[in-house]
């Protein structure tokens, strides 16, 4: 199961559970475009119901190169990626926020609730929009 839930916008919701194909991956990447799209600050939540996030080996390698390609955008808007896994262990979502900050570009955070994740993007965002727009464009160029 793959869900995207963009109407509380600038806060996204990305919501997995079980394997990631390669058509969930593509619908990743459509909605990541949109929200780059916009030109404008946002936070993600992903919520990942499981004990185990397994990926199909062709589409971890297309979200991995779209991520390397975009990683610029994603850095300059998405003001971090806040991760909610409670049946996986801290090992793995600690991998899993290294790797995100490295790919995306963009701080990543795990929470052990939703309202926690929920809170950090919030502050995120308020930190951003206190900056000169200007600031936006340099900070990562």
């Amino acid at each position: 199961m793959f869900r995207l839930d963009e109407r509380s916008w600038p806060l996204v919701m990305m919501e997995s559970e079980g394997v990631v194909t390669l058509k969930d991956v593509q619908l990743s990447m459509a909605a990541w475009e949109r929200w780059l799209a916009r030109k404008e600050p946002f936070g993600l939540f992903i919520r990942h119901h499981g004990s185990n996030q397994q990926i199909e080996p062709e589409a971890a390698r297309l979200g991995s190169q779209w991520q390397q390609n975009r990683r610029d955008a994603i850095g300059r808007y998405c003001v971090g990626v806040a991760l909610h896994a409670p049946s996986v262990e801290a090992t793995a979502l600690s991998h899993y926020v290294k790797r995100s900050q490295t790919l995306m570009g963009c701080p990543a955070q795990a929470c052990q609730t939703e309202d926690e994740a929920k809170i950090w993007l919030t502050k995120r965002l308020l930190q951003r929009s206190a900056q000169p727009s200007n600031t936006l464009v340099e900070s990562h160029s």
